[in-house]
């Protein structure tokens, strides 16, 4: 498990969930004019990107996140499982 502080905010999955306090589905990241944060999603050389925030009393007390191990590519997917968590 990886924890790393993350603001609310559009510019990442995690802040976007934290945000809105429901599941996020980036499907292109590297396309994504709002998403910011280039340097680990280049590093991390992945696109898409599924978060579901762990909610208690309505709070979202942290963000699990998901990306495929197809490095670099677009996994569409995540659709289905996407639909699933909504």
């Amino acid at each position: 498990m990886v924890t790393v502080p993350v603001a609310p905010g559009t510019g990442s999955m995690v802040g976007r969930v934290t945000l809105s306090g429901h599941a996020v589905h980036i499907i292109d990241a590297a396309n994504d004019p709002e998403y910011t944060w280039t340097k680990a999603q280049q590093g991390g050389r992945y696109r898409t990107m599924l978060g579901v925030p762990l909610l208690r009393e309505g709070q979202t007390l942290g963000v699990i996140s998901v990306v495929p191990c197809r490095r670099g590519s677009i996994y569409r997917g995540a659709d289905r499982a996407y639909a699933v968590i909504r």
